[in-house]
């Protein structure tokens, strides 16, 4: 039976990650949607409104689906922890105009879909379009997660040392019918980590960083401003490697390096570097 209090893994002096059964630590527009690994500095969740480390997003054909249910476990090892979270895709977003009308499943999906090429491919507009978020939550049109019947499960297995994490994804219990795309996550909070850099030569701060944005160099990052804590990734072959951020007032504070993946796909396995600049 899942434990309500999280699972705890030390990985240096200052650093721990935390994996929890239910959807702590509940932050803003994320609240109700269950979490990968939590990044954790001084005993300080740093996670803002992201989701953490490992968490999939299944897109079908009709549906954009979340987790809302898991179950996480614990395997021991002489030289490190392993742990075990099963996401339960049982979770979509609406869009709630007021307190009783909601958009059509559909025609959220055709309006979802359309925002989102254009915001993708005009970052020199994301100031307007993050006015334009704040903006809709004024006048009553929120997001919420609703629960419907469960369609998958995405297994994860996290395989974490001092300074480093190893995701392996496992997709067989996955119903692959209709399905478009799934969507890693690996989010941390904005106001934290807010210096990208990369293999290439490019540095990005805050805003800079974009929403959705395909990185090309090899090897990406994300660290605060005086390089304390930083984690970075390697492009993967057969997936899409993107960097975002969102920071809006009151509604979204995430940073991410992700990976999408189209179908045929049975496992994914990628590590997180950790670099720490504590001084000693």
């Amino acid at each position: 039976m899942n434990s309500p209090n999280p699972i705890i893994v030390e990985l240096n002096e200052h650093i721990s990650c935390r994996l929890y059964s239910n959807t702590r630590p509940r932050c803003l527009e994320t609240a109700p949607l269950q979490k990968g690994l939590v990044l954790t500095v001084d005993g300080k969740e740093v996670i803002g409104e992201g989701v953490g480390f490992g968490v999939p997003v299944v897109l079908y054909k009709d549906e954009l689906y979340f987790s809302s249910s898991a179950e996480c476990y614990a395997l021991d090892d002489e030289n490190h922890r392993v742990l075990v979270k099963s996401f339960l895709m049982d979770t979509v977003s609406r869009k709630r105009l007021g307190k009783t009308a909601y958009l059509d499943g559909c025609f959220y999906m055709l309006l979802h879909r359309s925002f989102h090429k254009v915001y993708k491919k005009n970052s020199v507009l994301t100031p307007f379009f993050n006015r334009l978020i704040e903006l809709t939550k004024l006048f009553g049109v929120n997001t919420e997660f609703v629960r419907v019947k469960p369609r998958s499960t995405v297994m994860f297995r996290y395989d974490l040392k001092p300074d480093s994490i190893t995701v392996e994804v496992s997709f067989e219990q996955l119903n692959k019918d209709y399905c478009e795309e799934i969507v890693i996550l690996n989010e941390q909070g904005a106001s934290f980590f807010r210096k990208y850099s990369d293999s290439n030569g490019l540095t990005l701060v805050d805003g800079q960083i974009g929403a959705w944005v395909d990185v090309e160099a090899d090897e990406a990052s994300l660290s605060d401003p005086l390089d304390i804590l930083g984690f970075s990734l390697r492009k993967v072959q057969g997936a899409v490697f993107f960097r975002g951020r969102e920071k809006i007032r009151k509604r979204y504070s995430w940073v991410d390096l992700g990976r999408s993946l189209r179908p045929p796909f049975s496992t994914l396995t990628y590590n997180i570097r950790l670099k720490t600049g504590f001084s000693r």
